[in-house]
């Protein structure tokens, strides 16, 4: 079996609590780094490295596929009219104020009916299977960026900080609110290390992609 047989049952597996960091370690490049060895699957073989050490990984003619979206905030906490609690989860900016939502503990909901935010009123103006459609009180990227909260993934226990909003980050995010999922391997280099990986991949045959920004149903 190669690695092309891979199913996503093969990933599931029990990870205990205390072996999930709950915040970013304060250097970037100390970030663990599994290295995975072998084409077959009765051949693998595993390494734990450190994101410093990738550089020395690379060789020429190797792909680098760099992230470079910006992580939108798009996590919003609101009330219903009742004021029940209710989350809005940005999936997607649609033309002018109005965009498509996920809506968590979404009971009781209707099309017409608002809910209130720090930013403002939200207005659900109907159903597009699992979403919602919404329209926002200003244009989507601005009314995120400034009232949402940083899309922590669902095993960090604890309420997102401040400094979230840029450690998440990745050091190429350039294309600002284009992604609301957290761009993972690339919030865990330093300048230091991306400048090593710079020149190992201007030698003869090496390649670097920028990625792209994933839409409804990544998070699947």
């Amino acid at each position: 079996m190669t690695l092309s047989d891979l199913a996503l049952r093969d990933f599931d597996y029990a990870l205990p609590p205390d072996l999930i960091a709950q915040a970013p370690l304060p250097e970037r490049s100390a970030s663990r780094l599994l290295q995975l060895q072998g084409a077959r699957r009765c051949d693998l073989a595993t390494r734990d490295l450190a994101m410093r050490d990738l550089p020395s990984l690379l060789r020429a003619g190797d792909l680098l596929v760099f992230n470079d979206t910006r992580v939108l905030p798009a996590r919003l906490p609101a009330r219903k009219p009742t004021g029940g609690r209710i989350e809005i989860f940005l999936e997607r900016a649609l033309a002018g104020s109005r965009a498509l939502v996920q809506l968590r503990d979404a009971k009781s909901v209707r099309p017409a009916m608002m809910l209130a935010t720090e930013g403002g009123e939200v207005r659900l103006i109907g159903r597009q299977g699992e979403l919602w459609e919404v329209e926002l009180p200003i244009a989507t990227h601005e009314f995120f960026e400034r009232f949402g909260r940083v899309p922590l993934p669902p095993y960090i226990r604890r309420v997102p900080e401040a400094a979230d909003r840029e450690r998440y980050q990745s050091l190429w995010a350039r294309v600002p609110g284009r992604s609301p999922r957290r761009p993972q391997a690339c919030t865990s280099m330093r300048r230091c290390c991306a400048r090593s990986m710079r020149r190992v991949s201007s030698g003869p045959g090496s390649r670097c992609m920028w990625g792209g920004h994933l839409r409804t149903g990544a998070r699947q």
